[in-house]
């Protein structure tokens, strides 16, 4: 959803996004993922906060960047396997999508340009939620496996992880991390798939530039 519930992007399996404005009711079907054969359902989608603008993922790794207003596209790109997330930063400048595979990757906005990899440093991850926070050069993003993450956006170097909470009483004790979001510059908050929405400090200082 858009800043103040104005308006909703939905994907859908037959490849399709659509917009909705709930203000006035306006309908939009974007239809660019079936330009490409393959199997295009929609994975992830994610909505500017001006609500202009939107970013879907689709089964093929097809990522698109495309305008409300007329469904034009204005960039897209492709990774492999299927893509599990996409998000926008607040501000409109960077993109991040990710596949099942756990690869992750920064791009600019409009261009599609690709700025930086995620340097995972686990196998098997697959990333279910993120955050982008530009103007501190940084990425949260949460995981299967019970993985949270802090990166650096220009890098992607993991700069600080947690493991969120279980109920004790489930064996095997795992969580999936379904949204994660920065509080303020020092403290993180996480919801997962054990029910527990947790608090987290940043401990990580900034590299200082000489």
């Amino acid at each position: 959803m858009s800043n103040n519930a104005a308006s909703l992007l939905l994907g859908y399996q037959n490849g399709t996004v659509e917009f909705i404005d709930l203000q006035t009711g306006r309908r939009l079907l974007f239809m660019g993922h079936q330009s490409v054969a393959g199997d295009n359902r929609i994975n992830a989608v994610d909505l500017s906060a001006n609500g202009r603008y939107a970013l879907s993922g689709s089964l093929d790794g097809q990522v698109l960047l495309w305008q409300t207003t007329d469904a034009q596209l204005l960039s897209q790109w492709h990774q492999e396997q299927n893509i599990t997330v996409v998000r926008l930063d607040p501000q409109g400048q960077l993109a991040f999508s990710a596949n099942a595979q756990g690869q992750g990757e920064v791009h600019a906005i409009p261009s599609g340009q690709l700025l930086s990899k995620l340097q995972v440093p686990y196998r098997g991850q697959t990333f279910v939620s993120a955050r982008l926070d530009a103007a501190h050069n940084r990425m949260l993003t949460g995981s299967t496996s019970r993985r949270l993450e802090l990166w650096q956006l220009d890098s992607g170097e993991l700069l600080q992880e947690w493991q969120v909470g279980t109920h004790t009483k489930l064996r095997p004790a795992s969580a999936i991390v379904y949204d994660v979001a920065f509080l303020d510059t020092d403290h993180l908050y996480s919801v997962s798939s054990a029910g527990l929405g947790e608090t987290w400090r940043i401990t990580f200082k900034e590299h200082k530039h000489e």
